[in-house]
């Protein structure tokens, strides 16, 4: 009976990594005859482990980022002479992120520019850095529209903000 009450009242807390390895904990306790700040520092650990967890698939959900897309998955050697392996190691650091640079990854089509920010956005998230994940045609479009941006140069046309916002910025895109 004091275990289900000490249960439910982890759960009623909003602890509930800790309830859930509450047994398991008691049993590595009672085996290990770990003391109560022993046993007690175990279940917090648990509960900030599993917080760190949520958080970080919190973050990379509302980041928008590819599940797929990590540095783990990244082929080095794909493309080394475009995006050389010492560099790409060194962008993963988040470095830059810390020192307030921007990085803007241009380049042909399929040399591993969105497979690449892709997995910066995993390891930003992962230091529990706040990712968002934009295409670059959507990121102007919004911004016009939502009179952030007042005008668009591209290709030697300017698209202003008047009304017809949307349409500007579609056409500035194709164009």
């Amino acid at each position: 009976m004091i275990k289900n009450d000490l249960v439910a009242d982890l759960k009623r807390l909003r602890l509930p990594a800790m309830a859930d390895n509450l047994d398991l904990r008691v049993r590595e306790a009672e085996e290990g005859k770990l003391g109560y700040l022993e046993f007690a520092a175990l279940l917090v650990q648990d509960e900030v482990a599993s917080r760190e967890a949520n958080s970080y698939q919190k973050r990379l959900r509302l980041a928008n980022v590819a599940s797929r897309m990590t540095f783990e998955t990244f082929d080095f050697d794909f493309n080394g002479a475009m995006l050389p392996q010492a560099t790409i190691r060194d962008l993963a650091t988040c470095r830059f992120i810390q020192e307030g640079q921007n990085l803007v990854l241009a380049g042909p089509p399929g040399i591993g520019k969105t497979h690449l920010a892709q997995a910066l956005g995993h390891e930003a998230a992962r230091r529990g850095l706040e990712v968002a994940s934009y295409k670059s045609h959507k990121l102007l479009m919004d911004r016009l529209v939502s009179g952030a941006v007042k005008l668009i140069l591209t290709s030697g046309r300017s698209y202003r903000k008047e009304g017809r916002a949307r349409e500007n910025a579609a056409a500035a895109m194709s164009a």
